[in-house]
């Protein structure tokens, strides 16, 4: 690949992400059963880190088993993890091809917190 692929392809997968981020929402907000790729994580490199030794890495899918609390419990191929709720509002995720955009509650949070008001 020469030097003029590897920008122009740099540059997809940038856009591809910038896309992909209005739809992205915290993990804590997820319902269960719904199966969401791990598009960011704001809680610094040595979360990330974590996350990626056990086996999340980010774009990785996996499946909201159930809340804990205001953390969540999450399931990726054999294995579970519980992720506490300072971690679940830090891990931004995005639903997976075929489910419906966010739902109500997550819309009206999302919506609320760009204006700095916060709704359960």
């Amino acid at each position: 690949m020469n030097a003029a692929n590897s920008k122009l392809s740099v540059a997809s997968d940038v856009a591809n992400l910038e896309a992909s981020a209005h739809k992205a929402f915290p993990i804590a907000l997820a319902q269960e059963d719904e199966t969401v790729r791990i598009m960011a994580c704001r809680a610094g490199k040595g979360v990330e880190r974590k996350l990626r030794d056990m086996g999340l890495p980010i774009g990785a899918e996996v499946r909201v088993v159930q809340h804990k609390g205001s953390g969540v419990v999450l399931a990726a191929n054999s294995t579970r993890i519980a992720l506490g709720v300072t971690a679940a509002q830090q891990v931004y995720v995005e639903l997976v091809d075929g489910q419906k955009d966010c739902s109500a509650a997550q819309c009206r949070v999302l919506t609320n917190a760009n204006d700095g008001e916060r709704q359960a």
